[in-house]
């Protein structure tokens, strides 16, 4: 698989978070991926769904931008950005209002047949708890 493949599966996995729309995600995602930010034991495609279901009821304005993406043999790195307003309840904590904009990272490893097999992902989770005002800064 080419490179300019796994960028546009990348974009396209993007774009339907963005828009709400994860139902071709078999398209994208084999039905045995891994992803090792799913903790129980759902599955890439059923955590994918998870989160993009718990974080709209929060952030209806959800969004990602690809940054970056750099492919290195079938293993797709990409620096992102999140945004999204805080307009319902996250994890017990009320809607504040507030905005977050946070940097996060993506590795995705595709398979043969071009869609992810692996994923690992990683957002600054403790800027967004801090900038959501549901955490104090060190120090503070």
């Amino acid at each position: 698989m080419a490179a300019d493949h796994y960028r546009e599966v990348h974009r396209r996995i993007y774009d339907m978070i963005n828009e709400d729309t994860l139902a071709k995600a078999e398209e994208l995602i084999a039905p045995n991926a891994i992803d090792h930010g799913v903790k129980d034991g759902s599955g890439a495609i059923e955590g994918l769904r998870n989160f993009v279901t718990m974080f709209r009821s929060a952030f209806p304005d959800l969004h990602f931008a690809i940054d970056q993406a750099i492919v290195e043999g079938n293993t797709l790195a990409s620096r992102n950005t999140m945004t999204g307003t805080h307009k319902g309840e996250f994890m017990g904590a009320p809607a504040t209002g507030k905005s977050f904009t946070v940097p996060g990272v993506d590795f995705m490893r595709f398979g043969a047949d071009g869609r992810v097999v692996e994923h690992w992902g990683y957002q600054d989770e403790m800027g967004f708890m801090q900038q959501l005002g549901l955490m104090q800064p060190p120090g503070a």
